[in-house]
C-alpha cells in the first residue's frame, strides 16, 4: 500500500492511495465460518486464440495448495495442459462461477482538495478593517471491491498559514473546519497578494485479504498542503473632516410660573412686561447644520441639541432668591429666569432694549455616529415698554 501527496500552491491539491494484492487471494464465500486446510488462487487467462463471441473467453485457472505447506496439490500434467500448472479450470460465465468477472488485485483512492480565497469587502479603505476568508473543498474517490478495498478515511485541517502579503503574517490553529475567517487592517494603499495554506493530515486505509481468506486493514497516515492567494488593493482613506454647527440664541418669553412656552416657538427679539418676572426657554436657532467633508467635499449633515447654557450678563432686577445668576452653568430645560424695572414713567412710554449675553452648549453627531460638542457665544434682545406694564 502506497501513499502520495501533490502539494499545490494554486488552489488545488491531491492525494493518491494505492494497494496490491500481489498474492491473489479472495475471500471465502460470504457466511462461512470454517476454517479449510486448504485455499484457492484464481487466476483469470483471456483466451485471445479464440473466435470472438465464444462463451469461454475468459478462463479461470484455479491453484489450491495446503495451507500448512503452501504446496499446489491440484497440479496433474498428465491432463495435457501442462502450460496451466492444474487440472481444475472453469470457464467465466455467470452460470459456472461465483465470479462473473476477471478479477483485479488493485485498488485505488484519491482526495481532491480545491481552496478559495477571497477578502471582504473585496476593496477595503486603508485603515479600515477587512476579512481575510478561505472556504476548502473536497472530492473524494474510493475504490471498494470484493477482493481489494482502499479508502481514504479521514483528513483534517490541523493549522492555517497566513501571510497577508504586507509583512504581517499569523497561524491559526482554533479554526480547524473547512472555513477560516481572520481579521486584518491594511495599513497603506497598495496592492498585496495575500495567501492562505491549509496543512491538512488524515489517514488512506486499504482491506485486503490474507491467505486464509479473512479481511485484515492497512493504514498509512498522510500530510497535504493547498494554498491559494488572492489580490488586495485597499483604497486611500478619504480625508474626512468635522464642520461645526453655525448657531444663534432664541427664546420662548412666558411669565414666570404661568407653564412651560410652545416648544417649537422662539425668537431672537422678545418683549417683557415691565417689573414682571419672566421665564426664557432657550432654544438654539440652527443658521447652518454641522456637515462631513471627505476631501473637501460635503458628505452628510449632522443633527445638533442644546446640552446646556450659562448666562453671561449683569444682575438683573429679579428677586435674588430666584434670579438667575451670571456663571452658573444650567441644563438645556431650565428657564432663565430675569426682570427689569426700566423704563419708569418719567421715560415718557418709550420702550428700552436689553441685550441679554449667554453661552450655548451644543452637542453635533454626525451621520457616521461621530459626535462633538461645540460652545457659542450668543445674545438676544428684549425690549421693555413702559406701556406693557402690569401695574
Amino acid at each position: 500500500m502506497t501513499t502520495k501527496s501533490v502539494n499545490g500552491s494554486d488552489g488545488h491539491a491531491f492525494v493518491y492511495a494505492d494497494v496490491t494484492d500481489s498474492t491473489a487471494t479472495f475471500p471465502a464465500p460470504a457466511g462461512s465460518h470454517y476454517q479449510s486446510p486448504y485455499y484457492s488462487v484464481w487466476t483469470p487467462l483471456y483466451q485471445y486464440w479464440l473466435p470472438a463471441g465464444d462463451p469461454c473467453q475468459w478462463l479461470w485457472l484455479i491453484y489450491v495448495y495446503d495451507r500448512a505447506t503452501n504446496k499446489l496439490i491440484n497440479g496433474d500434467p498428465s491432463v495435457g495442459v501442462i502450460y496451466f500448472r492444474t487440472k481444475n479450470t472453469l470457464c467465466a460465465s455467470g452460470s459456472r462461477t461465483p465470479v462473473g468477472m476477471p478479477v483485479f488485485n488493485d485498488a485505488q483512492a484519491q482526495l481532491s482538495l480545491d481552496l478559495q480565497v477571497s477578502l471582504s469587502p473585496s476593496q477595503p479603505l486603508a485603515g479600515s478593517p477587512a476579512s481575510l476568508i478561505a472556504s476548502l473543498s473536497s472530492r473524494l474517490r474510493n475504490d471498494m471491491n470484493i477482493y481489494l478495498s482502499m479508502a481514504i478515511t479521514d483528513w483534517a485541517v490541523d493549522r492555517w498559514g497566513i501571510d497577508f502579503g504586507d509583512g504581517h503574517v499569523a497561524t491559526v490553529t482554533d479554526q480547524r473546519g473547512d472555513y477560516l475567517s481572520v481579521p486584518h487592517t491594511y495599513a497603506t494603499a497598495g496592492s498585496y497578494d495575500p495567501r492562505v495554506t491549509a496543512y491538512i493530515s488524515g489517514h488512506a486505509q486499504a482491506a485486503v485479504y490474507n491467505s486464509y481468506g479473512s479481511p485484515y486493514l492497512v493504514t498509512r497516515r498522510f500530510t497535504v498542503q493547498v494554498s491559494n492567494s488572492t489580490r488586495a488593493q485597499p483604497g486611500r482613506q478619504a480625508l474626512k473632516a468635522y464642520l461645526a454647527p453655525r448657531i444663534t440664541a432664541a427664546v420662548a418669553p412666558v411669565i414666570d410660573g404661568s407653564g412651560l412656552a410652545p416648544a417649537n416657538v422662539a425668537f431672537q427679539q422678545v418683549d417683557a412686561l415691565r417689573g414682571t418676572l419672566t421665564d426664557f426657554f432657550i432654544h438654539p436657532l440652527i443658521l447652518r447644520e454641522g456637515y462631513i467633508t471627505l476631501d473637501g467635499r460635503a458628505a452628510g449633515s449632522g443633527h445638533t441639541i442644546l446640552t446646556a447654557w450659562r448666562y453671561t450678563g449683569p444682575p438683573s432686577d429679579a428677586p435674588p432668591s430666584v434670579a438667575t445668576v451670571a456663571g452658573t452653568l444650567h441644563q438645556a430645560n431650565d428657564p432663565m429666569r430675569l426682570q427689569w424695572n426700566q423704563p419708569d414713567a418719567l421715560a415718557g412710554g418709550t420702550g428700552r432694549d436689553y441685550d441679554v449675553p449667554l453661552i450655548l452648549y451644543v452637542r453635533t453627531t454626525y451621520p457616521d455616529g461621530h459626535v462633538a460638542d461645540f460652545t457659542f457665544s450668543s445674545t438676544f434682545s428684549v425690549t421693555v415698554n413702559f406701556a406693557a406694564q402690569n401695574g
